[in-house]
């Protein structure tokens, strides 16, 4: 079987299985801009999870498409189908994958969730930062602290 290139436009992977042993959709950004979902993208890829891509609007660049928000009703990226059940946040759809398909590099994910946390928080004051700027200089000050 084809196996789909190697790059963000690529519709679906397989890594030599038939296409019937496709167990997860990822739901991800239109331009690989999106950082957890290339954490999850890149967690299928060093697995060799064979997967199906579906691209999904960010928010920073307009509305949801309909069909995603009656998947996801919060739109949240990335999210996955594995099995036919939706998962959201990208740490825990890493869990999920991990229970589904065995760890990765045999390395256990309670290892590194505190950091993944950390990262987390970080990028998401970034982007409130980034995407919704301060209406005072009260919370100018407060967020740069």
């Amino acid at each position: 079987p084809d196996n789909g290139v190697t790059n963000a436009q690529s519709p679906m992977r397989l890594f030599g299985q038939p296409e019937a042993a496709v167990r997860v959709t990822l739901f991800r950004d239109n331009h690989a801009w999106c950082p957890y979902c290339q954490k999850t993208w890149l967690f299928l890829e060093e697995k060799q999870i064979p997967y199906r891509v579906a691209k999904v609007t960010m928010f920073c660049y307009g509305d949801k498409e309909p069909w995603y928000k009656r998947i996801v009703p919060s739109g949240m990226l990335p999210a996955i189908e594995l099995d036919g059940r939706i998962i959201t946040e990208s740490d825990v759809i890493l869990a999920s994958l991990e229970e589904a398909f065995g760890p990765l590099n045999g390395a256990s994910m309670a290892k590194i969730t505190a950091q993944r946390q950390l990262e987390r928080q970080l990028f998401r004051a970034w982007c409130e930062w980034l995407c919704y700027p301060s209406s005072s200089a009260q919370e100018e000050r407060m967020a740069q602290q």
